[in-house]
């Protein structure tokens, strides 16, 4: 005779496997696979949100499009790019209404000047460097007739988080074996797993406070000193996984036949403050080690220098826009992402940089 509580948890347990099973049939990839939702790609939307819980915007509601293709922007087709961005949520800006992302303010400073650019925002919200080298494999071979002259990758903020072999996204090919077979195949197809990867992201970057929020930068304790001093070695492992990153970008790029523009990116997490560097004195682990906003700005730095660095061995246009531009607290909304005040600088500082191209 089977203890009734046995038998209960053998129903229970039983119902729970069928109900997974369900879910997977009717949500995952299984008899499609569908590489693109390893990358987080958000195609065919056209969404209406209010951000006034981001920055003040007047109480207007903003319109954030993705085509079939999963691009942002204004462009002809898909064979007449001019430029492609590459990047992260501050290359996506999905905070920013269309016609005043940086991408958007880019293309109107030609267009002003009697110059039609197109250029399409192909920014993914989470994606690092791992993700931007598999949308070579995965999302650009599948876009008919894709010629971009020039990819503009707009990096830095999500890899300075990222280990050197963050398994999350882990996107390298590896040699064929039946458990990594198998693995690579229940990622690329598992309604459930894409789930899981999706929520361990959010909580993931909301531990490095890259998630959307609002942050209010005068009620922030800024200081002059950093809390660590080995910043070189603390860094070194995520610095050549970096540069290998961008090698493998660039040989990318050349195989597709465009140009490479590298462009640094910022984070509000220090600033100059009565010609003094401060950063915020809050603190995060780092590898173990504790870190405020001083110790982010060297520590960024040096990743900087290897994106320059990946830039010129290309014979890419590097632009080190996270040096050169003079950012306000309120061209931010969080340590992260900028407000249309804060796109419209970048914008305009980026057609400066690259105006000599279409001449």
């Amino acid at each position: 005779m089977i203890n009734p509580r046995v038998l209960v948890a053998i129903v229970n347990l039983l119902v729970l496997v069928v109900g997974l099973a369900f879910v997977e049939l009717a949500f995952g990839n299984w008899f499609t696979p569908n590489k693109l939702n390893t990358l987080n790609l958000v195609r065919d939307v056209d969404l209406t949100t209010d951000v006034g819980y981001l920055y003040n915007n007047g109480g207007n509601k903003i319109n954030y499009r993705r085509d079939r293709y999963g691009m942002r922007g204004f462009y002809r087709s898909l064979d007449k790019i001019d430029i492609l961005t590459v990047g992260g949520s501050a290359t996506d800006q999905r905070a920013i209404t269309e016609g005043a992302t940086w991408q958007d303010i880019l293309r109107r400073e030609f267009s002003n000047r009697g110059k039609t650019v197109n250029i399409a925002n192909g920014g993914v919200d989470g994606q690092s460097t791992y993700g931007h080298i598999k949308n070579f494999d995965w999302w650009f071979p599948g876009l008919p007739n894709l010629k971009a002259k020039y990819f503009l990758f707009y990096i830095g903020a999500n890899d300075f988080y990222k280990g050197p072999d963050s398994e999350y996204d882990n996107l390298f090919d590896v040699p064929d074996s039946t458990y990594l077979s198998i693995k690579r195949h229940i990622k690329e197809r598992s309604a459930l797993y894409y789930l899981f990867r999706t929520t361990r992201g959010i909580l993931q970057a909301k531990a490095s406070g890259l998630e959307h929020q609002k942050v209010d930068f005068r009620a922030l304790e800024w200081v002059e000193t950093p809390r660590a001093t080995n910043h070189g070695e603390l860094m070194s492992a995520r610095l050549q996984s970096y540069s290998n990153r961008i090698r493998a970008l660039n040989g990318k790029v050349a195989q597709s036949g465009g140009i490479p523009i590298y462009v640094t990116q910022p984070i509000r997490k220090y600033k100059r403050l009565n010609g003094k560097l401060v950063g915020v004195a809050q603190t995060r682990l780092y590898g173990g080690v504790e870190i405020n906003g001083v110790d982010t700005y060297l520590m960024m730095q040096l990743l900087h220098k290897r994106t320059m660095e990946g830039c010129r061995d290309s014979g890419g246009i590097c632009i080190n826009l996270a040096d050169e531009i003079e950012f306000d607290d309120d061209d931010f909304y969080d340590f992260l992402h900028n407000t249309p005040k804060g796109a419209e600088k970048i914008g305009r500082y980026l057609y400066d940089k690259l105006k000599y191209l279409f001449q």
